[in-house]
């Protein structure tokens, strides 16, 4: 078969099966060319972040006080748009939305020029992962690893079913999320740097516990801070 051939097929097909026509925020037709597969006014609604100063943000400061930290990012702001998608692909099942959020992640990347060597991301307990069927996380991730040819690596497991911290104070989730998970010690980290990717960021109570428990089993590893969101800017 020529490669004209194939040229026609796939655009044939691609009339025959449509996708992304219509936003995958509100759901109003687009053009297949649209950025991020989102309408105009969907698109202008996201807060981006990543750059805008972050210093003067608390939960950032007492973070960066951990040597092994590098740098953290943060691409959006936790408006209603970002809300939404996190939601639909947590608890919604539309796993296609992790495809989109990696853009928005490589985009940040790119931008700031984050420089790591492998790609982990926040584990789920056994049992939230067999009720969800997947990490949304780790879905972004995996997208990640092909766009940027950066291996994504499990470093650690959630060891402790911890309760949901949406409504918990900043003390009871520090709390909640001690001894919640194991690291082993990996040689490809050995004087590297990891890509910790996590959804949203509110108290850093998870990313912290983590982050420390990676550093115990990789002490010679560098981890640099990536969310997708932030969800309150202090």
């Amino acid at each position: 078969m020529c490669v004209l051939q194939v040229i026609l097929i796939g655009d044939y097909m691609s009339i025959l099966f449509p996708q992304n026509l219509y936003c995958i925020s509100c759901g109003e037709p687009i053009s297949i060319k649209n950025h991020m597969s989102m309408c105009k006014k969907c698109y202008a609604k996201i807060e981006f972040l990543y750059n805008k100063n972050i210093s003067y943000d608390v939960e950032v400061m007492k973070i960066l006080e951990k040597k092994y930290i590098n740098n953290v990012y943060m691409v959006t702001v936790y408006n209603d748009v970002i809300k939404k998608l996190i939601h639909d692909i947590k608890y919604n099942n539309k796993t296609y939305l992790a495809e989109y959020f990696s853009q928005i992640l490589y985009d940040c990347i790119l931008d700031k020029s984050i420089e790591f060597d492998y790609i982990s991301y926040v584990p789920l307990h056994k049992k939230r992962y067999m009720y969800r069927g997947y990490n949304q996380v780790k879905l972004i991730c995996e997208h990640l690893e092909k766009m940027l040819n950066k291996k994504v690596v499990d470093v650690s497991k959630r060891i402790k079913n911890t309760k949901s911290l949406f409504e918990l104070s900043l003390a009871d989730r520090e709390n909640e999320m001690k001894n919640a998970f194991e690291s082993i010690h990996l040689d490809i980290l050995e004087n590297k740097t990891l890509l910790l990717v996590d959804d949203i960021l509110t108290t850093g109570a998870t990313i912290k516990n983590l982050s420390e428990n990676i550093h115990k089993s990789n002490k010679n590893t560098k981890i640099n801070l990536l969310f997708l969101s932030r969800s309150s800017i202090k």
